[in-house]
């Protein structure tokens, strides 16, 4: 586990120093929050060298054997799958249909896969969740969310 440890806050720390390097061509406004993300990316990155390095043995149990996930049946490995799969799909036809009538049936889906069966609770939260956001990024806020075939109403 410390070998991946160590991989994975390497590539962080030069994913951090990749951002930073495209986060100064911003103005000073625009750059602050990636960079503020970017320096808390480096910063947990260098911490993990640090736990890995003078901490190795956290994976390690009382009998000595590394602990490992939790094991996982085959039906969860599939809802994950199920999940992504739904996710690539809401971001490729987010433009098309728009969120108005695409996020409410991510939200069910989703929440379905998590075994969430009751049907008017299901659509109250995807509903509801979906006009809130709206609301505050479309009317509060400003910011466009895409339309899609619903184009011209609001």
């Amino acid at each position: 586990m410390a070998k991946v440890n160590y991989i994975l806050s390497g590539l962080m720390i030069l994913l951090g120093i990749w951002i930073l390097l495209l986060s100064s061509d911003l103005s000073g406004d625009a750059a602050s929050w990636p960079k503020f993300f970017t320096y808390l990316l480096i910063l947990l990155s260098v911490g993990l060298v640090y736990d890995t390095k003078f901490k190795p043995n956290r994976e390690i149990d009382s009998a000595g054997n590394e602990e490992d996930e939790i094991p996982k049946d085959k039906k969860q490995n599939r809802n994950l799958i199920y999940s992504m799969v739904l996710s690539v799909i809401y971001i490729l036809f987010m433009q098309y249909v728009g969120f108005l009538l695409l996020t409410p049936v991510f939200i069910g889906l989703l929440f379905w896969l998590l075994k969430y069966r009751s049907i008017f609770k299901l659509a109250l939260l995807s509903i509801g969740t979906t006009v809130f956001l709206t609301v505050v990024f479309q009317f509060l806020l400003g910011v466009p969310i895409p339309q899609g075939i619903l184009d011209n109403l609001f």
